[in-house]
Parts: structure tokens; sequence; C-alpha cells
């Protein structure tokens, strides 16, 4: 079904993809002939256009080659069988090259030899026959693994149509033979089958943590790996069209990055039947809010619309995330489904990462690199997490979540909370990705608590939820009382604040840290009812609102010692203390920005800095 689909959008795309058995390639160095086959007096042409270039790209022969005597490719391939050029100074290498540089000319002269009344084929027909590649003039920064092609007048030799027609037939042979017939399982016609898909996915186009070479989608060459020890796709009857097309479309996927996400060591490609106007990939890796909630609209109409259209032909949507093993493909996930089902679950997936921003009283849509990097190390001096210290695979499951509605593994829950710990840093990525681990986790303990909102839910009597409201206010009155953290420039009045302290205790055993802070905070108050009174208010009533919800929490309270507090937390209260923590200071946050507004629309002074 795979290589059916990719076949589809091959047909649909013709006019973007190369020819059979040709892939976009960068090519360095144009060995331009004039009409009686000698080079120009410029010699080779270097076609790069900036230093950043690599060469002009244009569609090249591929098939994939491997061992000691790798084949030429037609009129189009590295200097080493272009010109002969060695890789290095031994002597094996030049004859290594000057075997490659005659079996480039004999294919060449065989192209050549097929046609009559080209003039592009006579010219390189009396190159390779006359001084051939020795009278080209090889300039020093030449090297043998530059891609070289042959240019008669404006025309490329590879790219005359009668080149890829014999290009086509030699891939044949190659790869399976011409005699080889029957009946195609991707299209169903009979047709010249393949021995194996003579084209591989070009080397980086799947990100790797080892070796990136080309590898191949399909590889059966041993007998443990075959059906009835069958090799290669003699039990997979597949066409040289059919394989042909399936690659050509796969690579130039992959190479688009508008239908591709790549992660640490794999990369989803998706695509459509019809043409979409919604990126689904492109909103998870740059969402808009305006785009977004018309997804949420689109989404919402689409239920409303589902009885009439149920038996409407809709669009589907494909997306295959590739791996590699060696030099083999390594299929990970395949995703065939209507397009209206992807919609829903981006609808689903934006809704549960949607976080709420204090500061600018405004609901935040991470993309989706931003919530992967979170679960890594925290940099402090740089100020950024630390590249690929994420856990491993992460990325694949959110891209999983995100396109079939899924859960995390519970595995991600431990690892993000062992690294707030250690980094005391909750952010907005850490918050959105916590509330994505919670809304996607069942549970059937009714003390876990309910779906957690973007913001603050003040009506929540969950425990640990409460704890971190607690600890957030505790620190709030401590930076308030004392003039807020030191910062850069000297400015602020203290160094360490009990975030830096306990932090990672409190979210483990908030008992006795949260005893221990409401006993330290009076010494907070006194100083806030001297030189801050508004201030000193305000949080006051905050933290008598939160008291008086552990007390509904817990009907076994035992308000006279703190028993009511949880001694210890689960990892998903835990969750709840972070996430919760986190809400809080943005609900103080949003109510600074609110005061501050509305005594500089009155001309006064701001109440949180009132002496």
């Amino acid at each position: 079904m795979l290589l059916t689909r990719l076949v589809e959008y091959a047909r649909a795309n013709s006019e973007a993809l190369p020819p059979p058995y040709y892939v976009h390639k960068p090519v360095r160095w144009c060995l331009t002939l004039t009409a009686d086959g000698r080079p120009t007096p410029g010699g080779l042409i270097d076609l790069r256009d900036g230093p950043k270039s690599k060469g002009k790209r244009i569609a090249v022969p591929d098939a994939y080659r491997s061992g000691t005597k790798p084949p030429p490719y037609l009129l189009c391939d590295t200097a080493e069988y272009v010109l002969g050029v060695p890789r290095d100074d031994t002597d094996k290498s030049a004859d290594n090259a000057t075997v490659r540089a005659r079996a480039f000319a004999e294919l060449a002269l065989r192209w050549t030899e097929s046609v009559s009344g080209n003039d592009v084929a006579d010219a390189v027909g009396r190159f390779f026959r006359g001084s051939g590649q020795s009278a080209a003039t090889v300039p020093d920064e030449l090297t043998a693994s530059d891609w070289v092609g042959i240019m008669v007048g404006a025309e490329w030799a590879h790219q005359q149509p009668t080149a890829q027609a014999l290009w086509r037939t030699i891939v044949q042979e190659r790869k399976g033979g011409t005699d080889r017939r029957g009946v195609c399982l991707v299209c169903g016609n009979e047709g010249t089958l393949l021995a194996s898909i003579p084209e591989s996915v070009k080397a980086g186009a799947i990100p790797s943590t080892g070796m990136a070479g080309k590898t191949q989608l399909v590889s059966v060459n041993t007998d443990a790996q075959g059906r009835a020890g069958v090799l290669q796709l003699g039990s997979i009857p597949v066409c040289d069209g059919c394989g042909s097309l399936s690659m050509a479309a796969l690579n130039t996927l992959l190479a688009a990055p508008s239908h591709r996400h790549r992660g640490r060591d794999s990369v989803t490609a998706w695509w459509t039947r019809e043409p979409v106007e919604i990126d689904p990939l492109g909103e998870l890796d740059e969402p808009d809010p305006e785009r977004v909630r018309r997804l949420f609209a689109a989404t919402n109409a689409s239920k409303l619309q589902q009885a009439k259209l149920a038996n409407v032909d809709t669009n589907d949507f494909y997306a295959i995330t590739l791996g590699t093993n060696r030099a083999r493909v390594v299929v990970r996930d395949w995703i065939d489904v209507p397009l209206e089902e992807v919609h829903g679950n981006l609808a689903r997936w934006f809704a549960d990462i949607e976080i709420h921003d204090g500061w600018n009283r405004t609901t935040q849509f991470l993309p989706l690199w931003r919530l992967t990097a979170s679960a890594g190390r925290w940099e402090r001096k740089m100020s950024r997490y630390a590249k690929d210290t994420f856990p491993e695979k992460l990325d694949e499951h959110l891209m999983r979540a995100a396109l079939r509605g899924t859960a995390l593994p519970a595995s991600v829950t431990i690892r993000v909370l062992q690294r707030i710990r250690a980094d005391h840093r909750v952010d907005a990525p850490r918050a959105a990705l916590l509330r994505l681990l919670l809304t996607r986790t069942s549970t059937s303990d009714p003390s876990e608590g309910s779906t957690p909102m973007p913001g603050l839910d003040t009506g929540s009597t969950n425990v640990g939820y409460l704890c971190g409201r607690l600890f957030a206010v505790y620190e709030y009155a401590q930076l308030t009382a004392l003039g807020g953290k030191k910062k850069g420039d000297g400015s602020g009045g203290i160094n360490t604040t009990i975030a830096d302290k306990l932090y990672g205790t409190a979210m483990t055993a908030p008992r006795q840290v949260l005893l221990g802070l409401d006993r330290g905070v009076r010494a907070h108050f006194k100083r806030l009812r001297r030189d801050k009174p508004g201030a000193a208010v305000n949080i006051e009533k905050q933290l008598m609102a939160i008291w008086d919800l552990f007390s509904v929490s817990d009907n076994h309270a035992a308000a006279s010692n703190g028993e009511f507090l949880p001694a210890v937390l689960s990892p998903q209260q835990q969750t709840h203390f972070v996430l919760d923590y986190y809400h809080e200071r943005q609900a103080t946050f949003a109510a600074i920005a609110e005061r501050k507004a509305a005594a500089d629309a009155a001309g006064e002074d701001n109440p949180d800095t009132d002496n």
C-alpha cells in the first residue's frame, strides 16, 4: 500500500518529478563541447553561484551501485568517471580512475551509436572517439568526487530524451533484466519486473546518529529475510515503472521542507490525495494562533456536517516516518487515514498543549520542536536547552501523538520531572508538555484530579495542584518583600530564592517544605505591610483562598499540625504540582500587569510597588 500511494502521488505530480531513474542533484562542473567534439577554450565551467553553493541542481541519472567495481552513470557522473581524476596519489586510485573513465566512455558511446541525427550525440561521440577525457583541462580545485555534466551548446547530453530512454533500459538490465515479466503488485498491470529497487533514498534525507549514506527502501539480501528464502523482490512483483515512480516520489517528498518534519534520527514525510490549504506538519512546527482557531472551527463544522458527508469521498492523508539501520530504511510508522481525521487530531493536539501567558494575557500554541527540546537539560549560562539531550525517540512520540491522537509513553513523565527537579526550571514549553501528558493519561483514581486547564483552575482541589499553588505564592511573597532576585547589573535583593533551594524537594515531599515556608513567610509579611501594604493584602488573600481549598479537599484534615498536606506526591501529583506552580505564577503576572495598567491609566502609583 505504501508503494501504491507513492506511485499515485508521482503520477499526480509528474511535472515536479525527474524522469525515471533520475534524481535532482547539484552538479559542480560543466564540460562544454563544440559541435566537432572538442572542449571549448574556457574548459570546465564552475556552476556554483555562491560561496555556499554546491553547484547547479539538475536531474541526473541515478541507480544504487555498490561493490568493488561500481558501474558508471550515463553522461553525468563524478569527475573520477567523467575525466578519470584519481581520488589520491596512489597507483591503485589511478588504476581505478582509468578503469572507471573507460567504462564511462563506453557507456556514452553506446548512446551515441544508438541514435542518429542528433547533434549533441554526434559531438559527444566525436569527443570520446577522439582525444576524449585527456583533452579536457582539469582545474586545480576539481576533486574526484565533484559531479561533472557534459553540455553541447545549451543542451545537457544526459537530459536528451534518447539518453533518458537508454538509461532506463540500462537500469532494467542491471537490476532485473528485461526477460522477467509478470503482474505488478502496485499497478496491477503486466510489465517488466524488477529484481530490486534500483534507486536509493538519497544520503542525508533521513537523519541518522551514525553514518548517513544512501539507504535502500526494500532490501532482502539473505535467506532469513525473504519469504520462503526468496531474495530481494523475488516474492514482491514490482514493475520497473512503479519502482522508479515510488522512489522519485519519496525522494521528492523528503527533499521538500513543506512535506517533511526532521527529527533527531528520523524523518516524517506527508502528502494528500488532493491538494490542501492547511499544511498539517507546518502547523506543528510554526503554529499560528489564527490558523489554529480556523482549524478548530473547521473541525467543529465538519462534525456538524458529518452525517451529511457520510457517503462523500473526502480527501486522504498519508504520512510515513523513516529511520535507518545501516544501509536499510526502517519504516517506523505509516498513516493512511481520511484528512478529516487528521484535522480532528490536530485540533485536539493544540487544545491539549494550549497554555496561558500571564504577562501578555494570551494563550500560546507552542511548536512541537520546543516541546521536544524542553525535555532536555537546561543550560543556565547559555539560557537555552542543550541540544539533543531530550529522551530518545521523544520527537517521534510527539509527532505520532499529534497525528494519531495517541498518548505518550509513561516514561516521558518521569524523565521530564527528573529534569525539572535537576534544573529547577518550569517554563511554557515544559508546562505545555506536562499538560499534554496529564490530559492524555487515563486514571481510575478520582483523587488524581480532572483534566488540567490551559490557565489557573481556582476551583481544583487536587492536592498536588494546591501544593504547587502554595509554593508559587510563598516564592512571590519572598521576592516581593526582598526586592526580587539579583540581576546581572547588580540590582535586586537576593541571590537565591526558595525555588532555587527547595523546588526539587517541595515537588516530591511538600509537607515539611510548605509548613516551614508558612512559618517563614511571617517575616516577609512584616516587611510587606510596612513597605508595600497593597501587595501584602493581595498575597494574604491568595494564601487564604488556597488554604481554604485544602480543607475542602481532605475530609481527614488535621489543620492544626498540617497533616492534611501530603508527605509525598505520586508522579502524577508531581505533574500537577509543577503545572500549577506555573499557572499560579502566570496568574500573578497577569494580575500585576492588570493593576499596573489600571494605575497607569488613572495616573496613580502601582499598588505592588507603593511604600
